[in-house]
């Protein structure tokens, strides 16, 4: 148990979990280590999102709409991911959570940037993965023209729910 708990000291950032790594530091008699400064090429970014983020795109609008989110009952936690842009707000719906999103072409490439340094890997790869194309076939307005190339996307882009 020591050994562990001497890996990860100075690597757990959860609200929930801090504490609970200072009872085991207080038990063991192990000095707690905060978590080193944020950047944006730590793989925090990326196992988070893979555990609370999403990834949607509406295709049932005059202009599809893309989006990233993160969502987790505590701001505190989830407030790092504003060096990627975004915003933060309250869903009162269910338990309550806060809810950290980007819907910004820039800032949602920037962050498709950090992921080919970090890569997910959950299921949200796969649409990941698609975000440079829907860029491409939207500039190329292939949404408004129902092309052939958009709708293969789009059915590409379902199939993975």
């Amino acid at each position: 148990m020591i050994n562990l708990v001497e890996r990860i000291n100075g690597n757990i950032r959860n609200s929930k979990r801090v504490p609970q790594l200072l009872q085991i530091c207080n038990l063991y008699n192990i000095s707690y280590i905060q978590a080193i400064t944020f950047t944006c090429d730590n793989a925090w970014f990326a196992g988070f999102f893979d555990a609370d983020g999403t990834i949607v795109c509406e295709f049932d609008r005059a202009s599809p709409d893309l989006r990233i989110s993160v969502c987790n009952k505590f701001r505190v936690d989830i407030e790092p991911f504003l060096i990627f842009g975004g915003s933060i707000v309250y869903n009162k719906s269910g338990y309550g959570s806060y809810i950290w999103r980007i819907g910004n072409k820039i800032n949602i490439l920037s962050m498709l940037e950090y992921f080919k340094c970090c890569p997910s890997i959950s299921h949200k790869l796969y649409r990941l993965q698609r975000v440079e194309k829907y860029y491409f076939l939207k500039d190329l307005k292939a949404h408004k023209t129902l092309n052939e190339e958009w709708l293969f996307f789009k059915k590409q882009w379902k199939n993975w729910e």
